[in-house]
């Protein structure tokens, strides 16, 4: 026969209580340096990446940091007219190519859609 020891009352303690393991206790707090500071490799590589493509955007506007007569509303009309010019020379450059690739790939696609119709649900 198995041995009956005396056995002894279980322990019960709140989760609300000092005693008591809560489930957020298993991982420390990490410090306010570690959670400001502390970057994985692909954050750095975009911060390496957006500070390359703002400082092309900022020397393509001729922006002088040093100038003394630094003309905010002026660099933000250049970043307008700078747009508006990719636009417009976008819509001139590429409206050929465009013609050229819809009249083969505008009636295959109508084709490939009245040829699968039976099969659609």
């Amino acid at each position: 026969m198995a041995d009956t020891g005396p056995v002894e009352a279980p322990v019960v303690t709140k989760i609300g209580e000092p005693g008591g393991e809560s489930p957020k206790a298993s991982r420390p707090q990490r410090s306010l340096q570690r959670r400001l500071f502390s970057v994985g490799l692909l954050q750095v590589a975009g911060l390496v990446a957006a500070s390359v493509l703002l400082g092309l955007f900022l020397l393509s506007l001729d922006l002088d940091p040093n100038s003394d007569s630094l003309n905010f509303r002026g660099a933000v009309w250049g970043v307008i007219q700078a747009v508006f010019n990719s636009i417009l020379w976008l819509i001139s450059t590429l409206w050929k190519p465009f013609l050229a690739g819809a009249a083969i790939v505008v009636p295959a696609f109508l084709l490939w859609r009245l040829a699968s119709l039976p099969f659609r649900k």
